[in-house]
Order: structure tokens, then C-alpha cells, then sequence
């Protein structure tokens, strides 16, 4: 059995403004965390889903996050509504695999137990 029983499939976009997120498929994820992400734009602040700054620190705009990496937590800002919600629901981020479609459009698959 895996070490996630949850799993999210979405794509982020953020090639203008604020950015947008188009829900793909959900796997166990709690309701209420699910709805609390996209209704209070949680995604604006999840440090998975930084675009430009994945973009613009890496040389390879493709890969796997692990949740617990400390470039995470020290990425600040609106991430801290990120984490608070995580915490709030008790979720363990275990890590997110991103591919980018376009510049600034990304498919995200995130894990957690």
C-alpha cells in the first residue's frame, strides 16, 4: 500500500493576475479542506504551487516537492495561510509532482497520508 491514502490533481495557472486553479480529481481529500483551499484561495499561497518562483530558482521548471523540504517553509508570505490550514485539518503534506504545460501553467499532483 502506498504512503498516501490522498491525492489531489489539479493545474495551476498563473500566467496573469492572481492566478487560477482547475480542480482535475480529488482521492479521500476531506471536503472541508478541499473547499477551504479553493473558496479562500489558499492555492494563491501554497508553496507548491509558487510558479514564478519555481520558474525563476530552477533550472528545470518539472519535479517532485517533498512537503517537509525547508525551501518550503521559508518561502513566507501568504504561505503561512497555506500551512495554518494544513495544520488545522491535521495533514501531512507528503510532497507534490508538478509538470509544466506552458510558462506559468503547470499540472499538480500533491500527496498525503
Amino acid at each position: 500500500m502506498p504512503p498516501w491514502t490522498e491525492s489531489t490533481f489539479f493545474c495551476c495557472g498563473k500566467t496573469n493576475g492572481r492566478g487560477e486553479i482547475l480542480d482535475l480529481y480529488s482521492h479521500g481529500m476531506d471536503r472541508e479542506l478541499k473547499d477551504g483551499y479553493w473558496r479562500s484561495r489558499i492555492y494563491e499561497g501554497d508553496p507548491i504551487t509558487k510558479v514564478m518562483v519555481r520558474e525563476t530558482l530552477s533550472s528545470s521548471a518539472d519535479g517532485f516537492e517533498l512537503g517537509g523540504h525547508p525551501k518550503l517553509s521559508m518561502l513566507g508570505g501568504r504561505a503561512k495561510q497555506y500551512w495554518r490550514l494544513m495544520n488545522e485539518q491535521n495533514v501531512e503534506i507528503i510532497g507534490a509532482a508538478t509538470r509544466r504545460s506552458l510558462p506559468g501553467f503547470y499540472l499538480v499532483v500533491g500527496l498525503h497520508p
